[in-house]
C-alpha cells in the first residue's frame, strides 16, 4: 500500500507526508487545509479503516503508518487547550494529565455567532457515542446566557436564548436490527412523552423550527 497520493506509507520526512483526505462530505471535493473530503475514496484506493481495522485506526497518529500524522495531531491537540491565563468553571473543560481542554471546539461557537450576527435560520442537534451528552450541553447553555468566558465579548448584543438546551436533552436515539420496520427509536427519558419510530416523525422532530 501507498498514500493516497502514490508516496510510501512511511515517509521520509514531515515535509512528504500527504494532506489527509476524509470522505463522507459533499458531492465535490473540498479541500480546507490541510484536509480534502470527499464523497468517496480516490479512485483505487480504500478507507484506512478498511484495511487497518478499529484497534489501529482508532490510535490512528500513535501506531502503524498513521504515526507519520503525529506532528498535526499534536498541533491540533495544543489548539484545544484552554489557555492558562483565562478563567473557567469546571463544567467547561476536561482534565487530562494535568491540562485543561475544551469540551466543545471553539470553532463551533464562532459559527454560531456568525450564523446567529447574520440572523441565519438553523437548528442545533447534540449528538454522542454515549450517555453524557450533559457536559457539552452544560457548555451550551453557559455559551447562551452569555457566560462563556472566551465568548461573552463576541456574542454581546446577540439574541442566543434558542440555544440554552438543558431541558432539551433527554432523548435517546436507539438503533434497531436493519430488517426491522422500525430501524430506529427516538426515546424520551420519562414516558410522558411518546417514543418516535417512523423515519419520517424522528427526522421531523430534529429538523423542527429552526434555533
Amino acid at each position: 500500500f501507498t498514500w493516497h497520493d502514490g508516496s510510501p506509507l512511511v515517509a521520509e520526512s514531515a515535509e512528504t507526508v500527504p494532506a489527509l483526505v476524509r470522505y463522507g462530505g459533499p458531492d465535490q471535493a473540498v479541500t480546507v487545509e490541510p484536509y480534502t473530503f470527499l464523497d468517496a475514496p480516490p479512485s483505487g484506493c480504500h478507507c484506512y479503516y478498511d484495511v487497518f481495522g478499529k484497534a489501529v485506526s482508532r490510535s490512528f497518529t500513535l501506531h502503524g503508518p498513521g504515526s507519520v500524522y503525529k506532528p498535526l495531531a499534536d498541533k491540533l491537540i495544543e489548539l484545544l487547550k484552554w489557555p492558562a491565563n483565562v478563567p473557567h468553571s469546571e463544567h467547561l473543560v476536561t482534565e487530562h494529565a494535568g491540562e485543561n481542554y475544551h469540551i466543545v471546539v471553539p470553532s463551533l461557537f464562532n459559527l454560531l455567532i456568525l450564523l446567529k450576527s447574520q440572523q441565519r435560520d438553523f437548528r442545533v442537534i447534540l449528538s454522542t457515542m454515549g450517555n453524557n451528552i450533559s457536559a457539552p450541553a452544560e457548555v451550551f447553555e453557559c455559551f447562551a446566557r452569555h457566560e462563556h468566558p472566551h465568548f461573552s465579548k463576541k456574542s454581546e448584543g446577540l439574541d442566543l436564548e434558542s440555544l440554552r438546551c438543558l431541558d432539551t436533552v433527554d432523548w435517546t436515539l436507539d438503533v434497531r436490527a436493519e430488517d426491522s420496520p422500525s430501524p430506529y427509536v427516538l426515546r424520551y427519558k420519562e414516558d410522558d412523552k411518546p417514543s418516535l419510530e417512523s423515519e419520517n416523525d424522528i427526522y421531523d422532530f430534529l429538523a423542527g423550527s429552526p434555533q
